[in-house]
């Protein structure tokens, strides 16, 4: 499967799974929620919020892999 479909099929999953891209140069995001990432028309571009107030422009070329992520573990849980 390419890169972009695999990217659709993640990005457009439901229920939603958290993924990690993985880029060339090392950099990984982790897609904790489908808005977090914006898809051009073509699937050649991507934009990927870091937090709701920055966000970073990828070319799908630097693409290197993608996997689900491990839930987060729930803060505070177990701590009494």
């Amino acid at each position: 499967m390419k890169t972009s479909e695999e990217l659709i099929s993640f990005h457009d999953a439901r229920p939603f799974r958290s993924f990690i891209i993985h880029l060339a140069d090392q950099r990984q995001f982790r897609v904790d929620h489908p808005e977090f990432l914006m898809r051009s028309p073509d699937t050649s571009t991507l934009i990927y919020w870091h937090d709701g107030r920055r966000f970073e422009i990828v070319d799908l070329e630097l693409v290197t892999s993608l996997e689900l992520a491990k839930p987060k573990a729930a803060a505070g849980r177990g701590k009494k």
